[in-house]
């Protein structure tokens, strides 16, 4: 049978090519030899008439066998015995035009033998062997009637080598075969593991880099490309160069680009001397997860602390209602009824707020065209404020987001509400909010939330998102909060911008980060 694997197949195919090939280049030396072979004392001395026809139909079968070697018949094992039976068969009419298995022909006839064993297997191949014991039996003896027992002898241990070379030839076709088939079934799993490591590399948001013992990259993943602008096969970036050195070379701590970077480096395990491995952390990134962490565990005890209060509020709040209600109340009594439910509803906005945090769902993440959105989202604030003001929108049309688009509508109408709130003690008659999108390097959209409002104090922008932070006695200190919880959600982020950083700057402005639409 012909060798089943692709590169194998490809292989065979080039072989039977380059057989195609000595065939032709013997066919036309046997020519010269026969034409410069006057006596035919070397070549066609029994029968010249019958080597110079065997002789020229080889060359013509040699050029066919070299046009089919080409051809996709050549891959089928049945096509390719063909031409060796062929092959076989004019060679042996020369060995009996030269003096029969003396003559030295007997030697050329092995080759295709051997080849065609190469080529095919068990029967297939066996059956060029019993061919050419049957022909030489019946030119040698049969077609002259002549039963030398010496020469009998002679023609039954060809036909025995004939059939041992074939044997031998297969058996070690089986195991070149069994060697490719393993060689090939390795490469595929080392490939595929390859494969496997970089996908779980790219993964990683540490950034990962694999250096041998010259420091030369042999592998890193996009993290650590998109930090240090590196890629595989060029050197070490010399920043991390005057780490690497050390003597002990872990949890070494260093700036690069406004990030602050932990660096490990470790041999490179089952490899070449020398080889290493640096992992790349961002502490800042670290410490941010722990702060969720703690955050979260935060959140969940203050929901539950929540629900308890809810019930007692409830009561203490039906109770000034009813207590409002009695007819011998005096003013500075009705007064301080009027204060507890006022206090009273504050706390239960916190309260809401809190439950709302610890009971947000999951994020249902939708493709959002951005401007008729943001047009849809004008009409409703717009709709929900009787104030006078005044919203723009910058955005262009093919912009798309990846967002929950009620939680969307949640963000920004806290965002908004909070810059017109801002913006009218400022304007009372010419409040400004400004929404402008924009694409970024990264092909990610941002969208800045704008203001002409007083703008924050410094020290307050870094209390923004913090849980129960405000500056109003009437707020929860939430709004920004689940604004950010939100975001995270859907793998967005916001952040506050602060003042002059954009052109269009008026007072507050916050920027919502866009996950990238793929």
């Amino acid at each position: 049978m012909w060798l089943k694997p692709a590169d194998v197949l490809v292989q065979g195919q080039r072989l039977l090519r380059y057989y195609s090939f000595y065939t032709l280049l013997l066919s036309l030396m046997l020519i010269v030899l026969d034409s410069l072979d006057t006596g035919n004392v070397i070549v066609a001395h029994t029968n010249p008439r019958s080597f110079l026809f065997a002789n020229t139909a080889y060359v013509f079968w040699s050029a066919l066998m070299l046009v089919f070697s080409s051809s996709r018949l050549s891959t089928h094992p049945q096509y390719a015995v063909t031409f060796f039976f062929g092959d076989i068969t004019l060679l042996i009419i020369m060995m009996q035009a030269s003096g029969g298995l003396e003559s030295g022909f007997s030697n050329l006839i092995l080759i295709p033998i051997f080849i065609s064993n190469l080529l095919v297997t068990r029967s297939l191949g066996y059956s060029v062997a019993a061919w050419t014991t049957l022909a030489v039996i019946y030119t040698q003896h049969f077609l002259p009637w002549q039963f030398d027992e010496k020469e009998v002898f002679s023609s039954g241990m060809y036909g025995f080598f004939c059939f041992t070379l074939a044997f031998l030839t297969q058996n070690l076709s089986n195991k070149l075969n069994s060697t490719l088939d393993l060689t090939h079934r390795q490469a595929e799993n080392i490939s595929r593991l390859r494969k496997i490591n970089k996908n779980v590399l790219l993964a990683l948001p540490d950034a990962i880099i694999a250096c041998d013992k010259d420091n030369k990259i042999l592998l890193s993943n996009d993290t650590a490309q998109h930090w240090f602008d590196c890629s595989d096969g060029q050197p070490l970036p010399p920043e991390l160069m005057n780490f690497i050195n050390h003597s002990d070379c872990a949890n070494i701590r260093f700036e690069h680009n406004d990030y602050q970077l932990i660096m490990n480096k470790s041999p490179l395990a089952n490899s070449i001397e020398g080889d290493y491995v640096l992992v790349l952390e961002d502490s800042i990134h670290i410490a941010a997860e722990a702060q969720q962490i703690k955050l979260a565990s935060l959140g969940r005890l203050t929901a539950s602390i929540a629900h308890e209060i809810r019930n007692p509020l409830s009561a203490l709040r039906h109770a000034a209602q009813l207590l409002a209600e009695a007819p011998d109340l005096s003013q500075g009594d009705i007064k301080l009824t009027h204060i507890i439910e006022q206090h009273c509803m504050r706390i239960n906005r916190t309260v809401e707020d809190i439950l709302q945090i610890s009971r947000r769902s999951n994020a249902t993440v939708e493709v959002i065209k951005l401007k008729p959105w943001l047009e849809h989202f004008k009409d409703s604030f717009h709709q929900a404020h009787e104030e006078k003001f005044s919203l723009s929108i910058t955005c262009s049309a093919d912009h798309l987001v990846k967002f929950d688009p009620d939680q969307l509508q949640q963000v920004l109408h806290n965002i908004c509400g909070n810059g017109l709130r801002y913006a009218l003690l400022k304007f009372p008659d010419d409040a400004q909010l400004r929404i402008t999108a924009k694409q970024h390097i990264d092909g990610s959209v941002r969208l800045y939330l704008m203001d002409n409002g007083p703008g924050i104090s410094e020290d307050n922008q870094k209390k923004l998102f913090e849980p129960f932070f405000t500056t109003e006695h009437t707020g929860t200190g939430l709004g920004l909060y689940l604004c950010r919880e939100i975001c995270e959600a859907n793998k967005a982020s916001i952040k506050h911008i602060a003042s002059g950083h954009l052109a269009e700057d008026l007072g507050t402005c916050f920027s919502l980060n866009f996950a990238k639409v793929t």
